[in-house]
């Protein structure tokens, strides 16, 4: 089985889990802290370039890491989306479907030679943009660098 399909499986079997749970006690809080969380992702692929779409809401750009390994075609996120609300005394949880914390997340590329030297990235209203691309395009899309993008 591939990782991406045991990953799909591991998140389906999970989310069983979970409406069991409530079905079993449906006044317990629900509980989705300390599983780990990755963002979605939208890739998309043009004539001249690669696009990918992350969610990030709430993880700032300088808490964000990039890496591009060109053996492996994969793209690597990491990052922090810390938790901005803190109780001292809390008396419970009665919804619970934010993840905070530590993520990471590999994308595997399309087999195609990239143009790494150019790749750029933006932060934006809690959605990160990566262009890529290709080896000998001519692309008009420009998007500003801003941040730091690390390549192995």
């Amino acid at each position: 089985m591939a990782r991406r399909d045991l990953d799909q499986w591991l998140w389906q079997v999970g989310a069983e889990l979970q409406k069991l749970s409530e079905e079993i006690l449906p006044n317990a809080p629900k509980v989705a802290r300390n599983r780990g969380w990755e963002p979605n992702v939208d890739l998309l692929e043009s004539e001249d370039l690669l696009l990918l779409r992350v969610e990030l809401a709430g993880v700032r750009p300088e808490e964000l890491r990039i890496t591009v390994d060109a053996e492996r075609n994969t793209l690597a996120l990491k990052g922090k989306r810390p938790n901005p609300i803190r109780l001292e005394k809390p008396r419970g949880a009665h919804l619970l479907e934010i993840f905070y914390g530590d993520f990471e997340r590999s994308i595997e590329l399309p087999e195609r030679e990239w143009d790494l030297e150019n790749m750029t990235a933006e932060c934006r209203d809690g959605l990160l943009t990566i262009v890529l691309p290709k080896v000998g395009a001519q692309s008009s899309f420009a998007v500003r660098r801003t941040i730091k993008i690390q390549k192995i």
